[in-house]
């Protein structure tokens, strides 16, 4: 979700249409949540866990719901941005492109009816990458395959220091990309 990407592809690949992965979006809910906790955590001397915000509604356990329902009671700022994560998750579980667009339209102006500088802000983000978000649902990729490929990449690197040869840069990077079961004795 970077304007110089964006305006670099649509410069030399203006053909091509932009899909934002799901990830990235949920990525930036996430961190949306987390810096307002820390803000709050400030100001009023609370100690709001970090980990708490970021688990997925499904995902908490009974424990963890009673916890967090004593949070959004405290806090209920945090309460309406996880909220908003929540209702984007269940975007992305969408049917279709028109389920998926009208359910973002309703995000974007709950958002803007809170009326704070940090859910405008945030519906202003979703409406500057409405169509690359929307364009998901007619594509359906995202880049989790390339990102893993550059940790293996970034890890081969690390674990190769003090290579100096550029071929042998090269064939380690080829041989971390070949499936485990050629390289295991038959």
């Amino acid at each position: 979700m970077s304007a110089g990407y964006r305006s670099s592809i649509e410069k030399h690949l203006s053909s091509s249409k932009i899909v934002i992965d799901k990830f990235h979006i949920i990525q930036d809910a996430n961190s949306r949540i987390d810096q307002e906790r820390v803000i709050i955590n400030e100001m009023t001397g609370t100690d709001a866990p970090k980990k708490l915000f970021l688990i997925n509604k499904e995902n908490l356990t009974e424990r963890q719901q009673k916890l967090i329902d004593k949070w959004f009671k405290k806090i209920p700022d945090l309460k309406t941005l996880w909220s908003y994560k929540e209702d984007i998750r269940q975007m992305y579980a969408s049917d279709d492109y028109q389920q998926a667009k009208r359910r973002l339209d309703t995000i974007i102006s709950g958002l803007y009816k809170q009326q704070s500088k940090v859910t405008s802000d945030w519906a202003k983000t979703l409406e500057r990458w409405y169509e690359p978000i929307l364009n998901y649902f007619d594509y359906m990729v995202t880049n989790g395959y390339t990102e893993g490929m550059h940790t293996k990449f970034k890890l081969l690197k690390r674990v190769g220091f003090g290579f100096k040869n550029k071929d042998v840069y090269i064939r380690k990077m080829a041989l971390g990309c070949l499936p485990l079961a050629l390289l295991l004795p038959h």
